[in-house]
């Protein structure tokens, strides 16, 4: 028996185990491809039975899953993943020079330096561009910034998992 036979037993075990009207919504959606306005009424019957509201009528048909779960076989997925390569050309975040830059590795990149080295802006950065849960403040620097200071970029080179790469600038615009 192998992983797949496993899973779908387990599956058809779950489903026959839930209540008759949620087996019944299940059956459906394994059989058809929409549901009829008559499907959703009996559907909402068999659960008002369940719930009591109504009486149970006598004249279910008994559900069985087995056989009737088909897993479709895999095909190979060859989907290309785009990642981020190198950030550069830094404009007002933080302290860091234009010509800086931070390259990305295929496995793990590590950003380090003393206190003050532009760590914490580059992660503000990358934070807002990948659109992290709330804006950060990308501060300028503060030894040439006007207030209010000017508006942090920076150009992304965007690799398509191919191997060919893209420049997209920081903010993204429309």
């Amino acid at each position: 028996m192998n992983e797949k036979d496993t899973s779908v037993e387990s599956l058809e075990t779950w489903l026959s185990s839930k209540p008759y009207w949620e087996q019944y919504v299940w059956k459906l959606n394994l059989e058809k491809d929409s549901l009829t306005d008559e499907d959703i009424d009996q559907c909402y019957q068999y659960l008002f039975e369940h719930l009591g509201l109504v009486d149970s009528s006598p004249n279910k048909s008994a559900i069985s899953f087995k056989n009737e779960i088909v897993v479709a076989p895999e095909a190979p997925i060859s989907i290309a993943k785009k990642k981020i390569a190198e950030v550069k050309n830094f404009e007002d975040v933080n302290a860091l020079s234009p010509d800086c830059s931070v390259k990305f590795g295929p496995n793990l990149t590590l950003v380090y330096g003393s206190n003050g080295s532009g760590k914490s802006g580059v992660g503000r950065l990358l934070c807002n561009a990948c659109f992290s849960r709330g804006e950060r403040e990308i501060l300028p620097n503060v030894r040439t910034a006007s207030i209010p200071g000017p508006e942090a970029k920076a150009t992304f080179v965007m690799d398509d998992g191919a191997g060919n790469q893209s420049e997209k600038i920081y903010p993204w615009r429309q």
